[in-house]
């Protein structure tokens, strides 16, 4: 099934029909050239990240070059990896149902599922260990709520307005939404920086040490090609 619609003056097309989907991704990935980024999201830090960069990067890799590289990431054996961190959070979860269930507490299982997938997220995808399954002020799971919650129209009109308007796009820089990312950017930049100084180390396997993996056989790859090409001339 797929449906067009027009935001503003964009003209959108959402697909759910899995051929389909497979056909442009993947038979014909190099016949789409770009994809729609609302300039509300331009710009470091969410205008680089894998969900938003556009068809030309800021250091030079657009969207299919970062696709082609993380997509061996998604694999799923490699996704099988991260079994045993989302298997520990679950019995973390079930574990604390149980307690709560004993003392005859209420839970808001809403609330719980919420913990549970910033937790999954927060160790498998940014390399760290919130537990806010116990603790509702562990600073991840506050810092991430912020975020999703600044997605709101209340919160932050000029994202959805940006599209009527782009050039509202520039007020992001003044709004809850580019404060929470911020903060999420930076602490997600320090572990990135500190698991590329320990690279050899780390034995543990999320998202970022599979990522990085996959960016050193490129890196080889590539240092290969460029030997070879002096070998040649």
């Amino acid at each position: 099934m797929s449906f067009s619609f027009y935001f503003g003056y964009h003209f959108s097309v959402n697909v759910y029909d899995p051929e389909m989907i497979k056909e442009i991704f993947i038979k014909q990935f190099s016949c789409f050239v770009s994809r729609e980024v609302s300039t509300f999201t331009q710009g470091y830090p969410l205008g680089e990240s894998l969900l938003q960069v556009e068809k030309e990067g800021p250091h030079g890799y657009g969207w299919k070059e970062i696709r082609s590289i993380a997509s061996p990431t998604f694999t799923t054996g490699k996704m099988k990896m991260m079994h045993d961190i989302i298997h520990e959070r679950v019995i973390t979860f079930t574990n604390v149902l149980e307690e709560k269930s004993k003392q005859n507490e209420c839970v808001n299982i809403y609330d719980e599922l919420q913990a549970l997938t910033l937790d999954v997220i927060g160790r498998t995808a940014f390399g760290i260990q919130p537990d806010a399954l116990h603790n509702r002020e562990d600073e991840f799971y506050v810092n991430a709520r912020n975020f999703f919650n600044a997605f709101d129209l209340q919160q932050t009109p000029g994202l959805w307005l940006s599209k009527l308007f782009p050039i509202l796009g520039n007020l992001r820089f003044f709004t809850f939404l580019h404060q929470y990312n911020m903060i999420l950017a930076r602490n997600l930049s320090y572990v990135v920086e500190y698991r590329i100084k320990n690279y050899d180390q780390f034995k543990k396997i999320d998202l970022i040490q599979l990522l990085l993996q996959q960016d050193k056989i490129r890196q080889e790859r590539e240092n290969v090609g460029t030997f070879l090409k002096v070998q040649i001339c």
